[in-house]
């Protein structure tokens, strides 16, 4: 059974129980390899203080009457927090990249002249309206004198 997590106690990873028994995380990852479980190495880490094991075991066995702390659920809300960072920025650079290949599309479609720039459209519907205004008021001169022709023989 050494190494094997009790029934109801969480199991702890090895940078959450380095930092509760001020291990560094290398020896603590070496314990857990060798097969030691989390209340073996926190009795090593009280020893290792000078604790007697009388005195640590008794603290490690009251550990286990404590009921479930809430940095559990913190811990998974700031997992889940960074999920949905992750997924925003991916989302942004999905954007992105559709925003540059539509971008290039327009391009290309500009190269082979299926698209016109901006200005050449302003042009043509300038020099439209003029024409069309210079038309209109060349109208009533040219019908005045036509009408007069026609009114007095």
């Amino acid at each position: 059974m050494r190494g094997q997590p009790k029934k109801g106690l969480v199991q702890l990873g090895v940078n959450a129980l380095a930092r509760e028994v001020g291990l560094p995380k290398q020896t603590v990852s070496e314990l857990m390899r060798r097969g030691r479980g989390p209340d073996e190495i926190r009795l090593y880490a009280s020893m290792r203080e000078g604790r007697s094991a009388q005195k640590a075991y008794a603290a490690v066995t009251s550990l286990r009457n404590v009921p479930k702390s809430t940095t559990a659920g913190d811990e998974y809300e700031c997992v889940l927090r960074g999920r949905e960072r992750l997924e925003a920025i991916d989302d942004a650079k999905l954007r992105r990249a559709k925003a540059l290949a539509e971008h290039q599309e327009q391009e290309n479609a500009r190269k082979r002249g299926q698209l016109v720039p901006i200005s050449y459209i302003h042009k043509w519907g300038t020099r439209f309206l003029v024409d069309a205004r210079d038309e209109l008021l060349r109208g009533p001169s040219d019908l005045q004198d036509a009408l007069a022709a026609e009114s007095d023989p």
